[in-house]
């Protein structure tokens, strides 16, 4: 199994959760906007990313890989303004 961080133009976040819902996978959305603040300066938080950009985390199981790159790059073709980003991560199950 392969974790997914997928970024995206928040502009077009009903047709990427759409995808994501016909292929059966669930998603955990980050926040449309990041915020820091150090923790020996006090000042105001400042912004880690424009919110202009929607990032999920998601699981898919090694055998629906293929499936879902194709859906992504589908919504590329599809919507080119979306910029569909995904980036992967090795995962194992931790007892």
């Amino acid at each position: 199994m392969r974790i997914f961080l997928v970024m995206y133009s928040s502009e077009r976040n009903d047709e990427v959760l759409q995808v994501l819902e016909r292929l059966d996978i669930e998603s955990v959305p980050f926040t449309e906007k990041g915020t820091g603040k150090p923790k020996s300066v006090k000042q105001k938080e400042k912004q880690l990313w424009a919110g202009t950009r929607t990032i999920l985390a998601l699981s898919v199981a090694e055998d629906r890989e293929s499936v879902f790159l194709k859906a992504i790059q589908d919504v590329n073709d599809a919507y080119p303004d979306v910029g569909v980003r995904a980036f992967a991560f090795e995962a194992e199950d931790v007892d």
